[in-house]
């Protein structure tokens, strides 16, 4: 039989691992899982089928990623209570200045472990929120221009509209504002009212959405802050699917009982 363990990478370890174990990189283990042929029960079936590649692939990333997670975070909440340690790699019991921890300590270890899980969880929540709120209001900006611009494209269509603020303003205007006119068969002043007129209802529209961008998120904000980060993280993946036309009900729903 061959057995499997984890270690932590060696910037996280006090301790030498024997030239004779063969060490394995996450990749090289999941290749060398999937040349043995792993097997499951069918659930309708009761038969013996063989796991695709894609389960394989799963079933050793999640094994190894919850010893990684699991492990460092013991790791470094010992080491933020009680200073230099290390982790046994058969054991899994962690020493501090060569003692083990005693029950009282690795009780204390582990409440600071799920406080700095927590602490985790709410500052992904917070960035998952506001990267939503910006991904959904260039997502507007681009929906109401009427295609999908650059970031570039939308400099342009603002320095156009200060352009053409600056003319009715004081009736100075570029050669380029020039050039358009003559190429749309306007005058210089048609046009800059035709590009005013655009940039105003364009702002307007945007002023609407981004009211209630910010509405969604002080909601959401104080869900996290209250401690209700699941739901906070349940609320976000149904949010992705918001865009312009979302109205102040069906943000409202999804705070409902709350």
């Amino acid at each position: 039989k061959t057995f499997i363990g984890w270690s932590a990478d060696e910037i996280y370890r006090d301790y030498f691992i024997p030239y004779s174990v063969r060490e394995l990189t996450q990749a090289e283990l999941v290749k060398r899982v999937k040349a043995l042929g792993m097997t499951k029960i069918d659930d309708n079936t009761h038969e013996e089928i063989a796991l695709t590649d894609v389960e394989v692939e799963a079933l050793v990333n999640d094994w190894v990623n919850a010893r990684i997670n699991r492990n460092i975070a013991l790791l470094q909440a010992t080491r933020v209570l009680y200073g230099d340690s290390f982790q046994d790699p058969v054991s899994g019991d962690i020493y501090v200045r060569g003692e083990a921890l005693t029950p009282q300590q690795l009780q204390e270890v582990t409440a600071k472990v799920e406080e700095i899980e927590e602490q985790v969880k709410i500052e992904k929540a917070y960035k998952g929120l506001q990267t939503l709120c910006d991904v959904k209001t260039q997502e507007a900006k681009n929906y109401i221009n009427g295609s999908k611009v650059t970031p570039e494209q939308l400099i342009r269509y603002e320095e156009k509209y200060q352009t053409a603020r600056a003319f009715k303003a004081n009736g100075s205007h570029s050669e380029q504002l020039q050039l358009e006119a003559d190429l749309a068969g306007l005058t210089v002043e048609a046009l800059a009212d035709l590009i005013i007129a655009k940039g105003e209802a364009y702002r307007q529209e945007l002023r609407v959405f981004s009211a209630k961008i910010e509405a969604f998120r002080v909601k959401m904000a104080r869900l996290i802050a209250t401690g209700q980060v699941d739901k906070a993280n349940e609320i976000l993946e149904l949010a992705k699917g918001f865009g312009v036309t979302t109205t102040d009900a069906d943000i409202k729903a999804l705070f409902k009982g709350l």
